[in-house]
């Protein structure tokens, strides 16, 4: 049972800590908090893939049949 006392020693810690917290003083973050956190970057990262797959799709330089782009080749 090696978990019980790290436990108790956090909460004394914890109360020890809001005992000198000041009301100017920042909070600890919560998991409501990581969480709104992990979504905004998990979208920025979905809007990124779908700009960038959009960028690929509608490339209109090439015209698919070869790799030299439409402006730069030779008729």
């Amino acid at each position: 049972m090696a978990i019980e006392p790290r436990t108790e020693q956090r909460r004394r810690m914890e109360a020890g800590a809001e005992a000198e917290r000041r009301p100017g003083d920042p909070t600890a973050t919560k998991p409501p908090d990581a969480r709104r956190i992990g979504l905004i970057i998990g979208a920025a990262l979905l809007i990124g893939v779908v700009a960038l797959g959009a960028m690929f799709i509608n490339n209109t330089r090439y015209d698919g049949n070869s790799p030299v782009p439409v402006s730069e080749q030779r008729r």
